[in-house]
Protein backbone atom coordinates (compact mmCIF):
# COMPACT_ATOMS: atom_id res chain seq x y z
CA UNK A 1 0.00 0.00 0.00
CA UNK A 2 1.68 3.11 -1.22
CA UNK A 3 0.74 6.30 0.75
CA UNK A 4 -0.40 8.03 -3.00
CA UNK A 5 -2.79 5.07 -3.35
CA UNK A 6 -4.73 5.81 0.38
CA UNK A 7 -4.87 9.96 -0.61
CA UNK A 8 -6.21 8.42 -3.65
CA UNK A 9 -8.20 6.55 -2.11
CA UNK A 10 -9.66 9.41 0.17
CA UNK A 11 -10.21 11.87 -2.63
CA UNK A 12 -12.66 9.65 -4.35
CA UNK A 13 -14.60 9.11 -1.37
CA UNK A 14 -15.22 12.80 -0.65
CA UNK A 15 -16.17 13.22 -4.40
CA UNK A 16 -18.84 10.43 -4.01
CA UNK A 17 -19.74 11.29 -0.87
CA UNK A 18 -18.78 14.61 0.31
CA UNK A 19 -18.03 13.52 3.60
CA UNK A 20 -16.50 11.00 5.97
CA UNK A 21 -18.96 10.29 9.29
CA UNK A 22 -16.32 7.30 10.36
CA UNK A 23 -13.29 4.75 9.57
CA UNK A 24 -13.05 1.68 10.83
CA UNK A 25 -9.76 0.42 10.30
CA UNK A 26 -8.87 -3.27 9.89
CA UNK A 27 -5.77 -5.71 9.51
CA UNK A 28 -5.52 -9.44 9.57
CA UNK A 29 -2.77 -11.63 9.59
CA UNK A 30 -1.83 -15.45 9.98
CA UNK A 31 1.40 -17.00 9.37
CA UNK A 32 3.97 -19.39 10.99
CA UNK A 33 6.86 -17.72 8.72
CA UNK A 34 9.28 -14.99 10.42
CA UNK A 35 9.58 -13.28 6.74
CA UNK A 36 5.95 -13.46 5.97
CA UNK A 37 5.01 -12.12 9.39
CA UNK A 38 6.80 -9.34 8.70
CA UNK A 39 5.83 -8.62 5.06
CA UNK A 40 1.83 -8.55 6.73
CA UNK A 41 3.17 -6.15 9.59
CA UNK A 42 4.42 -4.18 7.05
CA UNK A 43 1.41 -4.12 5.14
CA UNK A 44 -1.23 -4.25 7.77
CA UNK A 45 0.56 -1.37 10.36
CA UNK A 46 1.68 0.73 7.79
CA UNK A 47 -1.72 0.97 6.06
CA UNK A 48 -3.53 1.39 8.92
CA UNK A 49 -1.15 4.19 9.93
CA UNK A 50 -1.43 5.64 6.29
CA UNK A 51 -5.36 5.38 6.66
CA UNK A 52 -5.58 7.25 9.81
CA UNK A 53 -3.32 9.64 8.94
CA UNK A 54 -5.30 11.16 5.60
CA UNK A 55 -8.63 10.06 6.34
CA UNK A 56 -8.21 11.43 10.40
CA UNK A 57 -7.17 15.14 8.93
CA UNK A 58 -10.24 15.28 6.64
CA UNK A 59 -12.44 13.66 9.76
CA UNK A 60 -10.78 16.61 12.01
CA UNK A 61 -11.39 19.38 9.59
CA UNK A 62 -14.81 18.12 9.11
CA UNK A 63 -15.29 17.99 13.13
CA UNK A 64 -16.19 14.44 13.03
CA UNK A 65 -13.73 12.01 15.11
CA UNK A 66 -15.42 8.10 15.11
CA UNK A 67 -12.25 6.28 14.71
CA UNK A 68 -12.10 2.45 15.26
CA UNK A 69 -9.35 0.15 15.04
CA UNK A 70 -9.21 -3.56 14.75
CA UNK A 71 -6.16 -5.51 14.59
CA UNK A 72 -6.78 -9.47 14.24
CA UNK A 73 -3.18 -11.44 14.44
CA UNK A 74 -2.62 -14.79 14.35
CA UNK A 75 0.40 -16.83 14.54
CA UNK A 76 0.16 -21.23 14.22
Amino acid sequence: MSESSVIEMVELVLAEFGEMNILHNNAAGKSNNLDRWREIMDTNLDGMYLVAKHVGKVMKEQRKKVLIFRLHLYMV
